[in-house]
């Protein structure tokens, strides 16, 4: 998971960040579907070295030959090859038509060597897929929804964990965990940013990137969190007994809890003996942010958008969350 910061401008008229996340009006789908070959390796006097592999894909893109009548193909000559049957390809073929989709452009982009198209959903969803050239066959994924903030609860950076503890097809706690143990992904992750969330994924197999997309697309799209009040207790923030004297120090965390999440310390029982201990704000997302607080350029960062941006919420406010505000953060506002 991760935080990143972003001038990217607020687009006036979009609903807030919980309406958005599941309004597919808002949603942006970014599908990079790439068929590549290895990168060639120069040799000690600078000269290219012949390719040894080529990585063919499912549209055979790079169809060229290993070997020319001349001598060998070198890896730059095979990307030339590659972008010319891609052209080619561009130009003879036509867009996938779908009774639900409707095609709002598709073109080859020269300067990249890419084929483009741009696809619409009846409900307004924009698929955009691109094909392209590249180092390493490796298929990626991305969903990209509007979640521009209003305030500073964190609501987005909670939804963006929250969604990936279960959905309606997949109703699995800490899914985003098992995939990382078990999938064959190259990349698998989620990022909150002050006008949009993101989630996104690589993977070099075929079978294993549809999987991780089809998991991702339930999670954002039918997420239990809605239905789950305790999803946010875990990922956003909770009431939790904790010993007397233990603190409340962002480089403290709990040695063991029990089974009602109260904590157990210097032998003692929360549960047992409530009299010897404090409730304190515990949560994923809280501790993360407390974290974030403690390291003085991301203080610094917050200030100085802050005062550049005084009257856009969308910059002016802590979009991963303020520490203090974020048990504000109630289920209902979640929903």
């Amino acid at each position: 998971m991760a935080i990143w910061p972003s001038f990217a401008m607020y687009v006036p008229g979009a609903v807030g960040p919980l309406g958005s996340l599941f309004n597919v009006f808002l949603c942006s789908i970014v599908l990079l579907a790439s068929e590549w070959t290895s990168a060639e390796t120069p040799t000690s006097d600078g000269q290219k070295q012949p390719m040894g592999t080529v990585l063919n894909g499912q549209n055979a893109v790079c169809n060229a030959e290993l070997f020319s009548p001349e001598g060998p193909l070198f890896a730059s000559d095979l990307v030339a090859s590659g972008a010319e049957a891609l052209q080619k390809a561009a130009v003879d073929s036509q867009p996938v038509h779908h009774p639900a989709f409707s095609v709002r452009s598709s073109r080859y982009v020269a300067e990249q060597h890419m084929q483009v198209a741009e696809y619409v959903h009846v409900s307004g969803l924009t698929v955009l897929s691109i094909e392209t050239i590249a180092s390493e066959r490796e298929q990626t994924f991305s969903i990209c929804v509007r979640t521009p903030v209003t305030d500073s609860y964190g609501t987005p950076h909670v939804l963006e964990h929250s969604v990936l503890q279960g959905s309606s097809r997949f109703p699995v706690h800490s899914v985003f965990s098992k995939l990382l143990r078990r999938g064959l992904s190259t990349y698998l992750n989620a990022s909150t940013w002050p006008d949009r969330t993101c989630y996104e994924l690589a993977s070099l197999n075929n079978k294993d990137f549809y999987n991780l997309a089809s998991v991702y697309i339930d999670a954002v799209f039918a997420p239990l969190v809605v239905q789950d009040p305790l999803i946010l207790a875990q990922e956003g923030w909770r009431y939790e007994l904790v010993p007397e004297g233990k603190g409340d120090s962002i480089s403290q965390t709990a040695t063991e809890s029990n089974e009602e999440g109260a904590e157990k310390s210097q032998g003692i029982d929360c549960v047992q003996t409530p009299e010897l201990c404090t409730l304190q704000y515990k949560g994923v997302v809280l501790s993360e942010m407390k974290g974030s607080a403690g390291v003085p350029d991301n203080d610094e960062w917050l200030h100085r958008v802050k005062a550049l941006f005084p009257d856009m919420p969308t910059h002016s406010e802590n979009f991963g969350g303020e520490p203090l505000a974020i048990p504000n953060l109630t289920f209902e506002h979640l929903k």
